[in-house]
């Protein structure tokens, strides 16, 4: 009976880290697709900017800011990559 009360509390437990980890997952997911949107955007204002001194500024601003998105998209997916793998361990036991 003891086992059988361990078996389900670990069960249990393992069916609630389950859920957390696909909430993070989908929370994940949802950052990557805004920050890939955001990098797009970005190279779309990036491409269409002139020539002019000031677009040479903002030229420059609009670079180191894709280059950040670009860097915080990769962490993200390096993230969403790990908690995918957690999750499917889970499964697995």
């Amino acid at each position: 009976r003891g086992a059988e009360k361990e078996k389900e509390t670990t069960i249990r437990q393992q069916l609630e880290e389950i859920d957390r980890l696909q909430y993070q997952n989908g929370r994940m997911t949802k950052q990557v697709s805004t920050l890939t949107a955001q990098v797009e955007e970005q190279k779309k204002t990036h491409t269409q900017s002139t020539w002019s001194m000031g677009g040479l500024i903002s030229g420059k601003q609009q670079q180191e800011a894709i280059q950040k998105a670009e860097s915080d998209l990769a962490v993200l997916r390096d993230e969403l990559m790990m908690k995918i793998q957690e999750n499917e361990e889970l499964h697995m036991r």
